[in-house]
């Protein structure tokens, strides 16, 4: 077996978490693969990427495209600006609404859905990243590696922007009641 064989059984190993099995077994045995089956398989690679990458900042999907390496832990200071946002009054209304059994839940993540949706929207609008979202807050960053001298003012915009988007939300009508939601958002630039 030549080094070439070698390298390319190496390559066929790797990808073996990645694609469907009897695409896998196909490759391994035959060392190819017919091109709409990798029409299919980019595809849907593409889409989980997409969608995971919604969720990991722009910086490590970047690097890790540019320099594959699956496992690495760094850390690693950035410049931009951070953009916390805070709502208040949901504890409140997840209570009162989970009291009331499943229909409860799920009104309750139709509305956590549906708001966040609306706040992430408006950090992408304005070329953020979502850093961190948990329970009724998120954190997002606006890279000056990416957004240059404008980080700030985008994510000050941003900010207002997701304010605005909070009158949708502000008085809001529930089958236990009415609910004010509110949006504390501060904004730090730097290292």
């Amino acid at each position: 077996m030549t080094q070439q064989d070698h390298t390319r059984l190496a390559t066929i190993a790797r990808l073996r978490p990645y694609i469907a099995p009897e695409y896998y077994r196909q490759l391994h045995e035959t060392g190819d693969l017919p091109g709409e089956q990798i029409a299919a398989e980019v595809a849907r690679l593409r889409g989980e990427l997409s969608a995971v990458a919604t969720y990991i900042p722009s910086a490590l999907v970047r690097e890790q495209l540019a320099t594959p390496a699956p496992a690495r832990v760094r850390g690693t200071y950035w410049h931009g600006s951070v953009l916390f946002a805070d709502l208040s009054g949901f504890t409140a209304l997840s209570g009162t609404l989970s009291a009331l059994g499943k229909q409860g839940a799920e009104e309750v993540s139709a509305i956590i859905n549906a708001l966040f949706g609306a706040l992430v929207d408006e950090v992408h609008r304005y070329r953020g990243g979502l850093l961190k979202f948990g329970g009724d807050a998120l954190t997002a960053f606006f890279d000056a590696a990416v957004l240059e001298e404008d980080h700030a003012r985008l994510a000050s915009r941003a900010a207002l922007a997701m304010q605005a988007r909070m009158q949708e939300f502000g008085a809001l009508q529930t089958r236990a009641g009415t609910f004010q939601l509110r949006l504390r958002i501060g904004v730090h630039s730097g290292h």
